[in-house]
């Protein structure tokens, strides 16, 4: 009896999907990547969770499988690029995907045990994306500089962690066994009514908003220090408010603290914290709080590795005293920035770039 109404919201849910997709186009590209990709695993749990999928042959359900399998990994994709300004893919998401996609090629006359332990790795690696995505939704919420896309962390976390739990508890409780119409409709019904929300907040936004939400991070800016001396704007109160910023920053040297948060540098450069957010995401364009403070910190580094002085100093110690707090995101950022390890770098001390970093570390150097 709940049937037609299943299959006509699940055909009006794909079409919000295809308005969504279509509606991506000004996004930068990273950013559209990874929202398609989570539309389109969006797309394919909404047909392969219909019954009529279960009547068709393997090779069409296939790509089908994939796509709904995959949706943990996208959502955490989109999180990661989207949400952090990230590119990088860590080898342990990598084994996650590939489990999942273990589970969605297995075809259906596979032994009992072999079908029942790799739908037990599907779970298990579907919950652990999609945890580790809602904590780093959960976490970065803080150090995003963005407005509105630290508003929508909150509403993507309550949805996709409530209706994620939820999904995951009927497939648990179900054990297999096809869920009632009743709670198929739900399911469904619930999905469409998120997808038309979303697509009319698309549709009400500027195109402005838009790239100020997921747009592309802004590019490193090359002499970030110097910005915080030369504001552009009119505005008395602001020019005095960089001022203060660049001397926390850049003579204070508050980023060697491991710990600095965007409260701490508001309190000690005596702004309201929403005032200081505003000020380094819109006058120096950076768009989450690490971004702007290991941009101090990595400089610091350059400079020292470039010092014939400091060469008996450890590397990992240069990057402990200018605050990085472990070698692991030390390491990813410095080779996302130079393309090479700090060890090759510091032995290359001739080459233009590194005079080129050094010169820069050294014009803003503290007196003494």
């Amino acid at each position: 009896m709940l049937e037609p109404y299943t299959f006509a919201l699940r055909g009006l849910a794909l079409g919000f999907v295809i308005a969504l997709a279509l509606g991506l186009r000004g996004l930068a590209s990273r950013a559209r990547l990874a929202f398609c990709a989570f539309l389109a695993c969006v797309a394919g749990y909404l047909i392969r969770a219909a019954p009529e999928a279960a009547g068709w042959s393997w090779p069409v359900l296939v790509p089908l499988s994939i796509a709904a399998v995959l949706f943990p990994a996208a959502l955490w994709w989109l999180v990661h690029t989207a949400f952090d300004d990230r590119a990088d893919v860590p080898h342990a998401v990598w084994a996650a995907v590939l489990c999942l996609l273990a589970a969605a090629v297995t075809p259906r006359t596979a032994p009992a045990w072999a079908s029942l332990g790799v739908e037990l790795t599907q779970k298990l690696a579907g919950l652990a994306l999609a945890g580790a995505a809602l904590w780093r939704l959960w976490r970065g919420r803080a150090d995003d500089l963005v407005p509105g896309r630290r508003a929508l962390r909150g509403g993507l976390l309550g949805y996709a962690g409530a209706h994620g739990v939820g999904v995951l508890a009927v497939e648990l409780w179900m054990g297999g066994r096809r869920p009632p119409p009743w709670l198929d409709l739900a399911n469904v019904s619930l999905m469409a009514l998120v997808l038309a929300v979303s697509l009319a907040l698309m549709l009400r936004m500027r195109q402005q908003a838009v790239d100020a939400l997921f747009g592309a991070p802004a590019a490193r800016v090359e002499d970030a220090p110097a910005q915080l001396d030369a504001p552009d704007s009119t505005d008395a109160a602001e020019e005095a408010a960089l001022e203060r910023l660049g001397q926390r920053m850049r003579v204070e040297r508050a980023y060697r603290s491991p710990e600095l948060s965007v409260a701490e540098l508001a309190r000690q450069c005596g702004l309201p914290e929403y005032r200081l957010r505003d000020l380094i995401h819109r006058r120096l364009g950076y768009r989450n709080f690490p971004a702007f403070v290991n941009e101090h910190r990595v400089r610091e580094v350059e400079g020292r590795l470039c010092d014939p002085s400091e060469d008996r100093l450890p590397i990992l110690t240069i990057a402990m005293d200018a605050g990085f707090g472990s070698v692991g995101p030390f390491n990813r950022l410095f080779r996302e920035r130079h393309g090479v390890t700090p060890s090759v770098y510091r032995q290359r001390r001739g080459s233009v770039a590194c005079v080129s970093a050094s010169g820069r570390l050294d014009r803003h150097a503290p007196p003494g």
